[in-house]
């Protein structure tokens, strides 16, 4: 149901999980891991994701919907694929959420890469919706075409794949 000229939203900002996974794959000491709000909110995320049902519903305007835990370029590329449109993904405007900041340090904190995070990473359970005035921070733009690109990130966004 995406149509060419809708705004692509997004409830909250992915790649929290990932983080989370990540911290305890890599047996990260996270008491050493600053800011330890992020630290601690990964590990939540991952442990037990928040699923904000709330929040799909209030985007029940939206021309299409689908929830992130496959990873927002999955899913993206899902939507986009399924509605014979390409979505437009900006990290300048991901950069932007007030949720970044802190996503952004843990990575660096810890060596990993927050696209990895955001675009690929998966079990976050963010809605990804596409419309017009939807109550959700704007991530990018439907156009014609086919498939998702995530614009301002030199490098594909690598996470779990079934099939490795």
């Amino acid at each position: 149901g995406a149509h060419d000229g809708d705004k692509i939203v997004i409830t909250n900002l992915p790649g929290w999980s990932a983080a989370g996974l990540f911290l305890l794959q890599n047996r990260v000491n996270a008491s050493a891991v600053h800011p330890a709000r992020a630290v601690e909110r990964a590990l939540a995320q991952f442990r037990a994701p928040l699923v904000l049902y709330a929040d799909a519903v209030a985007l029940l305007g939206a021309h299409a919907m689908s929830d992130t835990s496959d990873g927002l370029l999955t899913q993206g590329a899902q939507m986009a694929d399924a509605s014979g449109v390409r979505f437009q993904i900006e990290a300048s405007l991901l950069a932007k959420h007030p949720d970044f900041e802190d996503l952004s340090a843990l990575a660096h904190a810890v060596g990993a890469d927050v696209w990895d995070w955001i675009g690929a990473g998966g079990e976050d359970h963010a809605f990804l919706a596409t419309g017009h005035d939807l109550p959700a921070y704007e991530i990018g733009v439907v156009t014609a075409g086919s498939g998702v690109e995530l614009i301002g990130v030199s490098k594909t966004p690598q996470g779990f794949t079934h099939f490795k």
